[in-house]
């Protein structure tokens, strides 16, 4: 069995935070992601995001200049990604592949290829003192662009990046990196940092810093460079994210494995039970600002216009094509009577 496809039969077990939210979002945009992967243009704004991220990777590992040395970099690097050349996550092509963006107007490229600039400036003057490891053993950036695979915590595989680590003598701070601002009360009430504290008491705390505590996750805003703090969460909030992972891999595998509502293993409290007696990813319909970045509008329409056929069906019918696929290039035997 290849790789995809043992994703694809244990999807309600994997998670990262993208997947999580995203099924609570609008479940028909998980079926057409993570169900069915489909390839759709690149939403503009992860095209930028993930391009940003890179370069304040790049940052802490390339000595660069000056301010404007690090900016013309980004500019070198963008056009690459605008003219197909890498993907947004790397200079080499075979580890981030050129991706299709959806450009809301022809302004778009351009646009970031100058405000890019701008940003990576003001991300070099905020961080250029602490490029170097400080004398009492400070380390910002000591670990940058971790990611983290099919990690096991209780009956769930996680997934996900940690864009920076700081090292201090006695703890460590997590940071991570946003393109917007959110208020206080959504950035605490994030399920994200769990991910990345979950991945630091898990792998990280001990076999990477010898055993130092995690104090503290906090966001920084690439655009303005304001930080906020996430907060560590508490056993409750540890319980109510298994909530969601519980009721997550419930519904969709109750929808995928065409189970009754009466017969699913934990009460649906977030997600409609609709979907599961119906066994589709519905739409959150009216459509809204939840739309804004979606790549799957057009399918979304023609969804809409059709019949929706149970998803297990499509489901099944989809790995069946996958196997055959796979299959195709598997030499057939010829026997003689």
């Amino acid at each position: 069995m290849s790789q995809e496809r043992s994703r694809s039969t244990d999807i309600w077990n994997t998670w990262s935070y993208s997947k999580l939210t995203t099924l609570y979002t609008c479940p028909l945009q998980f079926w057409f992601q993570y169900v069915l992967s489909l390839r759709a243009p690149t939403a503009t704004m992860l095209a930028v995001g993930s391009a940003l991220h890179f370069m304040a990777y790049r940052f802490f590992s390339v000595r660069y200049k000056s301010a404007e040395s690090f900016a013309s970099e980004w500019k070198h690097f963008w056009n690459g990604v605008v003219q197909s050349e890498h993907g947004p996550s790397s200079y080499d092509p075979r580890i981030s592949r050129p991706v299709s963006i959806a450009w809301e107007n022809g302004n778009q490229s351009g646009y970031w290829f100058h405000k890019g600039g701008e940003m990576l400036a003001g991300f070099y003057g905020r961080h250029i003192q602490h490029r170097e490891p400080s004398a009492n053993g400070v380390v910002i950036g000591a670990k940058a662009e971790h990611s983290f695979r099919r990690l096991a915590w209780r009956c769930y595989s996680l997934s996900g990046q940690i864009d920076r680590i700081d090292e201090y003598p006695d703890h460590v701070e997590i940071i991570d990196y946003k393109m917007g601002a959110e208020a206080d009360i959504m950035v605490q009430g994030s399920l994200q940092p769990i991910f990345y504290q979950l991945a630091y008491e898990l792998v990280l705390k001990n076999e990477r810093f010898h055993g130092k505590p995690l104090r503290s996750i906090r966001i920084e805003n690439l655009i303005s460079g304001k930080e906020q703090e996430a907060g560590l969460a508490t056993a409750a909030q540890i319980d109510t994210f298994n909530g969601y992972l519980a009721e997550a891999s419930t519904f969709v595998r109750a929808i995928l494995e065409r189970r009754q509502p009466h017969l699913i293993e934990a009460p649906l409290t977030t997600l409609h039970p609709r979907g599961v007696a119906d066994g589709i990813f519905y739409p959150r319909l009216p459509r809204g600002n939840h739309c804004k970045n979606c790549i799957f509008m057009v399918q979304c329409r023609d969804w809409e216009q059709k019949q929706p056929t149970p998803a297990r069906d499509v489901w099944l019918e989809e790995l069946w094509q996958r196997y055959l696929r796979e299959s195709s290039d598997q030499p057939q035997l010829k026997f003689e009577k």
